[in-house]
């Protein structure tokens, strides 16, 4: 019983050691259905496989530390799978890595060859928070023909407020960003859409709506 117990505790503590490569991470992890929506109160799940600092020393793996997102932070970040994607062509896999072991936090959608080379990634989510209370400032989605959404809340003041803390409301502009990843795994901007700016309440911000059901005009 001992040697059963000692076995799966070195299996469970592989998932986030350096045991397996960047491929062999990718392998073992399952795909996610497409269309996907990352929305602000699904259930985020368990973290998948962890990404050493040796595999991501070309991603931007960073959270901001103001509202303007002009301020880094200092601290060492935790980077995981958080989804696995199929590609229609055979050659790659896209991937959102979760950044940041506690608040805050960011998501890069990446895509990566059959054997987990990197070839691209995007910045597509910034929040705050847990699922009751999370800030958002950048939400994602992504279709099944490879096309992906970024809706972006651009802060024009209060940029260099704390992202953690409390404030009333600060006026911003709604940004929608369209992307394509082409055959290679490459992401190209395809069109930008840029709203009127309002004021968010912070209530707002932190409400289930997600950014791209606002009623923002042209």
């Amino acid at each position: 019983m001992k040697l059963i117990l000692g076995i799966l505790i070195l299996l469970f503590s592989s998932l986030n050691d350096g045991t397996f490569s960047v491929k062999e991470k990718l392998q073992r992890t399952p795909y996610a259905e497409l269309p996907f929506e990352c929305i602000r109160r699904a259930p985020w799940g368990k973290p998948g496989y962890a990404i050493t600092k040796e595999e991501y020393e070309h991603l931007p793996v960073f959270t901001y530390a103001n509202l303007g997102l002009t301020e880094r932070n200092d601290y060492d970040e935790e980077v995981t799978i958080f989804r696995k994607f199929a590609s229609d062509f055979d050659n790659y896999c896209i991937v959102a890595l979760e950044i940041g072991v506690s608040d805050p936090g960011k998501q890069l959608l990446v895509t990566y060859d059959n054997n987990g080379k990197l070839i691209d990634f995007l910045e597509a989510g910034i929040y705050d928070g847990g699922t009751e209370n999370r800030l958002c400032l950048k939400q994602w989605r992504i279709d099944t023909n490879r096309k992906i959404m970024v809706t972006w809340i651009k802060a024009l003041t209060g940029k260099e407020w704390n992202i953690t803390k409390d404030f009333s409301s600060i006026q911003g502009q709604r940004i929608d960003c369209h992307y394509q990843i082409d055959k290679n795994g490459k992401f190209y901007k395809v069109k930008e859409i840029i709203y009127q700016a309002k004021n968010y309440p912070m209530s707002y911000l932190r409400s289930d709506k997600n950014l791209w059901e606002g009623d923002e005009s042209f």
